[in-house]
């Protein structure tokens, strides 16, 4: 049988510079891992207007975030403004559901936008913190709030270790990249709370255990 198609459009989008657009989404699939194709449409119910740009892999059991830039465009003889819509597109001979969220098309900076922030460890007074980076940044801001005051901090690596955090609290954290100046859009917030310090019994009795 003929390979035929599944697709999810967006919206029609007004784009200036279509070539330079980053797509950034979280996905999911169910029952097992399947690749997913990102592209273009300038006519969302003609699929021959469609354009590939790029292909990410959804993994079974587990949500991931995935950027995507629409660069490829530019072998195809596309760029500039124009009205197109961004697709999603899967085989639809493959018997399989996927879940996508936080969806977005903005335009690519100098810094793509890191993805995947997570916390892998959590203490009493430290967090490890890691991401993706789509190009070697100049500068990484991580954004960290307790609830009460907005820090901004200077990550010197990826991952990184943030210290002199309190017990028992919880903070909200990001990250963006600096490139030549240029800011990009910050990762997803990750919120996670650090753990109460064991307690110390000084003095306690302990009774002597006879035969």
């Amino acid at each position: 049988a003929a390979a035929t198609n599944a697709y999810a459009i967006t919206p029609l989008l007004s784009v200036q510079d279509m070539e330079s657009l980053e797509v950034t989404f979280k996905g999911y699939t169910l029952d097992h891992s399947q690749e997913i194709e990102v592209g273009v449409m300038t006519n969302p119910y003609d699929f021959a207007t469609y354009v590939p740009v790029g292909t990410v892999a959804f993994e079974q059991g587990r949500w991931n975030e995935y950027v995507v830039n629409t660069n490829a465009l530019k072998d195809y003889g596309m760029g500039g403004e124009g009205d197109i819509y961004v697709v999603l597109n899967a085989d639809a001979n493959t018997d399989i559901e996927v879940y996508v969220d936080n969806f977005t098309v903005v335009k690519m900076g100098a810094c793509g936008r890191p993805t995947n922030f997570k916390v892998t460890s959590v203490g009493a007074t430290e967090a490890v913190l890691a991401w993706n980076e789509p190009t070697t940044p100049t500068k990484r801001i991580i954004t960290m709030n307790d609830g009460t005051e907005v820090k901004t901090i200077e990550a010197t690596a990826n991952p990184f270790t943030l210290t002199g955090l309190v017990s028992s609290t919880k903070y909200t954290v990001s990250v963006k990249l600096e490139c030549a100046g240029e800011e990009s859009l910050p990762s997803s917030e990750v919120t996670f709370e650090t753990v109460c310090p064991p307690t110390v019994l000084e003095g306690a009795y302990v009774p002597e255990m006879v035969d």
